[in-house]
């Protein structure tokens, strides 16, 4: 998946376009009720999956999985035909409603996408804010121990949009590996002296 891709979301920029736990988007992918696109897609999902999950939000507690499959369903069909509303068993919902809930989250997400990049030859292919070596990571970082605007504007030359991205990304994209240090302190606190 490009990571510029309008059309592919990952499982956490789904959930946080739409205003849910990433564990709710894995549970409808693992119950078959969105299907992950692309062949070599990995579990990344398009707009109209996105789409079903900010309308999905208020009925999922009353509907059974079939339900929710015939939701989503109904949700695409109306997404791809350019429907005014999705039509469901009763419940009526305006597209444009829903495209306006989620409008600046989307815009965040592809403000991320435009100021971040990735390649093999730039620092082992980690994250960089766009046309530098700076990690996407270390900005986060720094964000996260009080680092100011103003201090990573004149330090490092970035943007208040670039930071804000570094910092979404960090939220979206979960590290590799297992935490260093969270496994020291468990086997310390189990093993026996």
């Amino acid at each position: 998946m490009s990571f510029l891709e309008p059309s592919r979301f990952t499982v956490a920029e789904a959930a946080y376009v739409a205003g849910l736990p990433d564990k709710v988007v894995h549970r409808e992918i693992d119950a078959g009720i969105v299907r992950p696109r692309g062949k070599a897609a990995g579990r990344a999902v398009g707009f109209e999956d996105i789409l079903y999950f900010a309308i999905v939000r208020e009925l999922r507690d009353e509907l059974a999985p079939k339900g929710r499959k015939l939701l989503h369903r109904s949700v695409a069909t109306a997404a791809t035909k350019r429907a005014p509303a999705v039509v469901f068993h009763g419940f009526r919902r305006p597209l444009a409603d829903v495209r306006r809930e989620l409008k600046v989250r989307l815009t965040d997400v592809r403000k991320m996408r435009q100021n971040l990049e990735s390649r093999p030859a730039i620092r082992g292919g980690e994250h960089v804010v766009r046309r530098t070596r700076i990690p996407a990571r270390v900005v986060a970082d720094l964000v996260r121990q009080g680092a100011t605007a103003d201090e990573l504007a004149r330090d490092y030359d970035l943007t208040p949009i670039q930071i804000e991205a570094c910092v979404l990304f960090d939220q979206l994209s979960p590290k590799r590996g297992r935490p260093a240090i969270a496994g020291r302190l468990v086997a310390e606190h189990v093993l026996p002296d």
